[in-house]
């Protein structure tokens, strides 16, 4: 690729994104990162927060202070007396590390039949980030629009009601907007179309882990107070669709060294976002299962055991049911699986506190 050609496509990247993801806008712009990073789409969700395109939002880990914990007091044994209330009820963030960009919808493509070739991009209800913020022709925000069905047929016969309308006259898009796509296949407990999360969790007594405090050199004939906390699991999901993650088993073998892939030719294990519920027939859905490594060697060349098998017979497809994938690098590695949709909470992750007592 010479430099001259290299220069004009980098000035036509710059044309859509602009210094949205950094840069000075003059000498350099900068890409999204998405080293650890999930994505959403930019907007308003019902009932959830806006983001703008380019935020970055979320953390790793949340570190509990005093008043996130739920107010509450111990009582005290042999007595009817109680400890003063500790805890403030104030919620925390339930958001991993994300970046808002825009997901879109093709809605004039490629029919993807279920028995047939994916032969060219974009197929009808693909679903892809998006850097800039100009929809292009033959795309839509997946922000929930209400679409009329007389002049979409193609693209409600894939999705029909899955994320709204009423069926007669119209459908609704997926909306991502403030949320992650959270794979859905057989087998999977998430649904198709399934809203679920939060942005803010309030810890109850109930999440609390089992704990006491001691009550040494006080009037009261025992040694500690009585427990506090169930120790019941919190939900630990942002708020989240669920989506059809599809895997490329035909199509281009993405090179290395050399040459360029046609952008509306699909390449041998690209990773499809896709709002139906079915699998053409040169896909399969990213659901962790195992393929013959003779019938699918060109496959298996790329992606090896990075995702399963025994890398003599056997290699495992990406499994993204129920998770949400996010980009490689900063000190995560492709196939890495991390995370839990629950947490349960031990005395260490709570703040140490104390408790007053009466005199």
């Amino acid at each position: 690729m010479d430099d001259h050609f290299l220069s004009h496509r980098i000035q036509k990247i710059f044309s859509i994104v602009g210094t949205i993801y950094g840069g000075n806008g003059v000498s350099y712009f900068t890409l999204p990162n998405l080293q650890g990073i999930a994505i959403i789409s930019m907007g308003q969700g019902n009932d959830l927060s806006f983001y703008n395109i380019g935020d970055q939002i979320g953390s790793q880990q949340v570190i509990l202070i005093m008043n996130q914990m739920p107010a509450h007091a111990h009582s005290i044994p042999n007595s009817f007396d109680f400890t003063g209330v500790t805890g403030g009820l104030q919620p925390f963030s339930n958001i991993q590390p994300s970046l808002s960009m825009n997901y879109l919808i093709c809605i004039a493509g490629i029919f993807p039949s279920r028995d047939s070739t994916i032969s060219q991009l974009p197929f009808i209800g693909q679903i892809v980030p998006y850097t800039g913020s100009t929809i292009p022709n033959g795309w839509a925000l997946a922000a929930g629009t209400l679409l009329p069905i007389q002049t979409n047929t193609a693209l409600f016969s894939i999705i029909g009601t899955t994320y709204g309308g009423d069926g007669r006259s119209t459908f609704r898009l997926p909306d991502l907007r403030g949320r992650v796509a959270v794979g859905v296949a057989p087998g999977s407990n998430t649904q198709l179309g399934g809203t679920n999360g939060a942005e803010f969790v309030t810890l109850t007594d109930n999440n609390l882990p089992s704990h006491q405090h001691s009550l040494a050199g006080s009037k009261y004939n025992a040694s500690e107070t009585d427990a506090k906390g169930a120790g019941q699991p919190l939900d630990n999901r942002q708020p989240f669709l669920g989506i059809t993650y599809l895997i490329s088993l035909a199509g281009i073998f993405p090179s290395r060294d050399g040459g360029s892939v046609d952008p509306q030719t699909s390449y041998l294990g690209e990773i499809f976002t896709f709002a139906g519920n079915y699998a053409p027939q040169s896909c399969a859905f990213a659901d962790g299962r195992l393929l013959s490594i003779s019938q699918n060697q060109a496959l298996f060349a790329l992606i090896g055991t990075m995702y399963g098998g025994n890398g003599q017979t056997t290699f495992a497809l990406p499994d993204l049911r129920d998770r949400v994938p996010i980009g490689s690098g900063g000190g995560f590695s492709v196939g890495q699986q991390l995370g839990s949709s629950t947490v349960t909470l031990t005395t260490d992750q709570i703040p140490a506190h104390t408790h007053s007592l009466n005199p």
